[in-house]
């Protein structure tokens, strides 16, 4: 049986075979969803009273399956970089309405998938459909969220087509940088201000500096007051995110902070922007 993610406690071993079953489901690389791929969501998850997360990759593989929220499934490391998306799009369940959670939304921007899709289920059957890509830098926002419809509006829906054009543009935008800043790395440089006050702004000075001594570009500077550190993420997870989403509009592939990080904070910080 394959490996089923996240929150298994308590379901019938019926119900966990039924779970593995969906490894074998295939979607077209070009469309979100099929018909039959949302009755057999919409009535599992009914069944087993829990969201169920798909991960698919752009062969329209299924690759992880989780029972839980979107946050709860874990995303494996693709091709990601400056110039195209992960190769993954996340697709799951919710038994209620309402959209996207901010960890939904969390989820697809720190992955960078391909799309993320929500299916709410009614009454075991398949309702509403929300879908989400993320922005291009520089756009409002970091992700585009489409009208919700309901699910059979979206089943000619060119996400290829999506797909390449976001990535196109990540890619312009890339040859644009390379062209205004030469080789150099781009670096978001983050300062902590534990009470300090000026000392605290000269050591974040000193640190754009040192990067471009180094030969990066800092193309912007952030200085976040935190008197108590977070022993995870140093500045907490909350803020992290907005620094990631920073990072991705100033079109900046790295952050560096002013303080030293543990190595389990370097893990965790690494894990938790990708």
């Amino acid at each position: 049986m394959e490996k089923i993610f996240g929150k298994t406690e308590g379901l019938k071993k019926s119900e966990l075979k039924k779970l593995s079953n969906l490894y074998r489901r295939r979607v077209p690389k070009e469309r979100v969803l099929t018909p039959e791929l949302a009755q057999v969501l919409a009535a599992l998850s009914q069944e087993v009273g829990r969201p169920i997360a798909l991960l698919l990759d752009r062969e329209g593989r299924v690759v992880r399956v989780g029972v839980g929220d979107a946050k709860d499934l874990p995303v494996p490391e693709g091709a990601r970089g400056e110039r195209r998306l992960s190769g993954f799009r996340l697709l799951h369940t919710h038994l209620s309405p309402g959209g996207f959670s901010r960890p939904d939304l969390s989820v697809l921007f720190l992955n960078r998938l391909d799309n993320l899709a929500a299916l709410e289920v009614e009454g075991g059957r398949p309702a509403t459909l929300h879908l989400a890509f993320l922005s291009p830098p520089r756009a409002e926002g970091d992700w585009r969220i489409l009208p919700p419809r309901p699910y059979f509006h979206y089943l000619e829906l060119d996400l290829r087509a999506e797909v390449e054009a976001l990535e196109e543009e990540l890619a312009r935008q890339a040859r644009v940088r390379e062209l205004a800043d030469g080789s150099g790395e781009r670096a978001l440089l983050v300062g902590v201000d534990r009470g300090e006050g000026p000392e605290a702004e000269a050591a974040l000075e000193e640190l754009a500096e040192l990067t471009r001594t180094a030969g990066g570009v800092p193309v912007r500077r952030v200085l976040v007051f935190r008197p108590h550190l977070d022993p995870k993420y140093l500045v907490g997870l909350g803020k992290l995110e907005e620094l990631k989403s920073l990072a991705y509009h100033e079109n900046a592939s790295t952050l560096i902070f002013g303080l030293e990080l543990s190595p389990a904070q370097a893990r965790e910080i690494e894990r938790a922007t990708g």
